[in-house]
């Protein structure tokens, strides 16, 4: 295991990227000082991989919106595109997959400020080269959507084109979003036109990356565009509306010809009926390209939201089938989708409520009928939300990335692996830069043996916002937690220095069985038992095994 030092930015260049040791003693020492990311407790003292535990932490640099992360096309680098607000500029980052250490940075100008809309990177397939499209938006004259590609290796920048904007007669076309097709084919590009502050109006286009021209476009439409997703075949480009119609809300879905455009077909989901609004938030297809699944909020009455979501065949449009999910509360909704890789489950995440829990379901991708499902919430309430959903490629794992309010009120982010068949937690992990504010949590990616998982976010620390990337073994040694929710600071140290013999002192004793799964020669024990006479500190060692830590 590579050990590397924990560099500090310099009062004067916290701007520039940090890179932060890797996976051992080095890192795992408590940090006191607030700019540098911090370990969780029961992590500090592991000296080796544990499920949850980070491996390594990137500190990138200064940035107002996480862009894209992609991983290359060998798995040996992860690139990731932020935008910096103020300045306008644009950062591109490779970073060493298995040591988290930087291999290059550029930044990309061309604005002079403003906001610049979400823009996309991804890697040519021959994985010579990466893709970042973003918007411009000078301080003088037009604003314009631009290709650039870079070289894999070294990150110097080549060729630029500049993507032709669609003539939809709309004066105040602003792009709202960019994709591009996995193969790198296509550019797709989601519209929003202004109208008034009520009225909006959508459209589509679609753009050669060789030369920017614009193959086909759609719309306008009154309405929201949302997401977008080409089928496994290039054949078929899917795009999510929140429409509105006769005065309300709706979910549209449309089906279009990849190539010309050519409406194959339309849908609307209008809910629970008139006066209620209805908007589509994600969509996925099967991995078959059989079903498509759209999954947003649809209003059960007034400011309440269930979730609801609909399956379709993908070929015809036709409904096969729908489901809605509530606790009759505010502003719940559907925030990431994933399917199983055998088709059979259909994985829904997100939030619960404006301050509430966050919940993933699965479905039964045949029926709409729910097989299980797993609440999850921390003591400090707030704001939760989930924003990625990955399953593992034998469907045992379903690794659930999200962000939930710690106890003193700021944001952390939250990764968590749960069983793919029964929803059954196996760890969870949270990830805190700043005590005092926020950290949250944008992608995530699994690696190319699905070992670990890449979770990419913005921290935002004194005096700066910063993109941060932290790596977590899937797999290893886990502990099983018994009774929840965790109340207290759980499995670390007193004030004088002693291991607590008690996860949550002062608090309902949350018991920890301390066994490691996939380690069966390893003994379980409770928290603050006694067995041959030592006490064992939350962590239980038998002959020939290392130590075990137990989770915040």
């Amino acid at each position: 295991m590579v050990v590397a030092a924990l560099v500090v930015a310099s009062p004067g260049a916290a701007a520039d990227p940090i890179h932060v040791g890797a996976s051992t003693a080095a890192l795992r020492q408590p940090v006191q000082d607030e700019v540098a990311p911090r370990v969780s407790p029961s992590c500090a003292a592991s000296t080796s991989l544990v499920a949850g535990c980070e491996s390594w932490i990137h500190v990138g640099g200064g940035a107002n919106r996480l862009e894209d992360m992609q991983m290359s096309i060998n798995g040996r680098h992860l690139f990731v595109a932020t935008l910096d607000i103020d300045s306008g500029l644009t950062r591109v980052e490779a970073v060493d997959r298995e040591k988290g250490e930087p291999v290059w940075s550029v930044e990309l100008g061309g604005s002079e400020g403003g906001l610049g809309e979400r823009g996309a990177l991804r890697p040519t397939p021959d994985g010579k080269q990466v893709m970042v499209v973003r918007h411009v938006v000078p301080l003088e004259g037009p604003e314009k959507v631009v290709l650039d590609l870079l070289d894999a290796a070294d990150g110097s920048t080549g060729a630029q084109v500049e993507l032709a904007r669609p003539d939809l007669g709309l004066s105040n076309l602003r792009l709202r979003e960019a994709f591009i097709r996995p193969d790198a084919g296509r550019i797709v590009l989601m519209w929003l036109h202004f109208a008034s502050p009520s009225t909006y109006a959508a459209a589509v286009s679609v753009h050669d990356p060789t030369d920017g021209t614009t193959l086909w476009a759609g719309g306008p439409w009154p309405g929201l565009t949302w997401e977008s997703v080409y089928s496994g075949d290039g054949e078929r480009l899917f795009v999510s509306l929140q429409a509105q119609v006769s005065g309300q809300w709706d979910y549209r879905t449309f089906a279009f010809h990849a190539e010309n455009g050519t409406l194959i077909w339309s849908s609307d989901y209008a809910g629970r009926g008139t006066g209620l609004a209805d908007g589509p938030r994600e969509m996925t297809l099967a991995r078959d390209g059989s079903r498509l699944y759209v999954s947003g909020f649809t209003e059960a009455r007034s400011g309440i939201w269930d979730w609801g979501t609909i399956a379709y065949d993908a070929a015809t449009g036709t409904v096969l089938w729908t489901t809605r999910f509530g606790i009759g509360s505010f502003f719940a909704q559907p925030d990431t989708l994933a399917v199983a890789p055998d088709d059979s489950r259909l994985y829904v995440g997100g939030g619960l409520a404006w301050g509430g829990d966050t919940t993933v379901i699965a479905y039964d991708t045949a029926t709409g009928t729910q097989l299980w499902r797993s609440d999850y919430s921390r003591p400090g309430g707030g704001i939760e939300f989930n924003t990625e959903l990955l399953a593992t490629a034998d469907g045992l794992r379903l690794l659930a990335v999200g962000t939930h309010v710690n106890t003193g009120s700021a944001h952390d982010y939250t990764t968590m692996a749960l069983n793919g068949t029964n929803g059954a937690r196996e760890w969870v992990a949270h990830f805190n830069a700043s005590v005092r504010d926020d950290d949250i949590a944008y992608r995530a990616l699994l690696g190319p043996d699905e070992s670990s998982i890449y979770v990419a976010g913005l921290s935002r620390l004194p005096g700066s916002v910063q993109v941060m990337v932290v790596s977590y073994p899937v797999v290893g040694p886990v502990v099983t937690q018994k009774v929840v929710p965790l109340i207290g600071a759980g499995c670390d140290v007193d004030a004088q220095g002693n291991p607590r013999l008690q996860c949550g002192v002062d608090a309902p004793r949350l018991e920890l069985g301390c066994q490691a799964k996939s380690n069966p020669g390893v003994t379980s024990a409770e928290c603050g038992a006694e067995a041959a006479g030592q006490r064992l500190s939350c962590r239980v060692q038998s002959a020939g095994s290392q130590p075990l830590r137990c989770p915040d």
